[in-house]
């Protein structure tokens, strides 16, 4: 996996590592492990990262290991459900994430347990019109989704 990932520009491909909460990357070794240190690489590694709201047991460890700024560690524990605090290099986004329909049906994974049941309109529309105001000044808010580049 590691070669992939340092290979992955020549290959002409993209990585994308998705965790669920940075403290699942314990599940790779105790601190201070091989394993433990392979995957603490490949997420060093990432010069893009997403990241949706936080509980607040999470927040030091994610700073911790992101780097983050009390700025963005405060926005990662009150971001509203779809926006996201995006770090590309040194540069701080936070990010709505325009669904469109489609993708809703695909990725609504609240719905088998509420019972909800998505159809997908054979020519459905993309939203593209947003309302959305920034978390801080030095933070800008920018649509994302079908026709921008979608989250992950």
């Amino acid at each position: 996996m590691q070669a992939q990932w340092k290979l992955s520009r020549a290959w002409g491909i993209a990585n994308l590592m998705v965790i669920h909460r940075l403290s699942d990357l314990d599940a790779a070794g105790a601190a201070g492990s091989k394993g433990r240190a392979l995957a603490e690489g490949l997420l060093a590694d990432c010069s893009t990262r997403v990241i949706y709201r936080q509980e607040s047991d999470q927040i030091d460890a994610a700073g911790n290991l992101l780097g983050l700024t009390d700025v963005e560690r405060q926005a990662i524990l009150e971001l509203p459900l779809g926006r996201g605090l995006w770090r590309v290099r040194d540069r701080s986004f936070v990010v709505q994430h325009v669904l469109h329909t489609d993708e809703l049906a695909a990725f609504d994974t609240n719905a088998r347990m509420n019972g909800a049941v998505h159809p997908t309109p054979p020519d459905a529309e993309l939203a593209d019109d947003f309302v959305a105001t920034a978390f801080d000044p030095g933070l800008a808010v920018a649509p994302v989704g079908p026709g921008f580049g979608s989250a992950f």
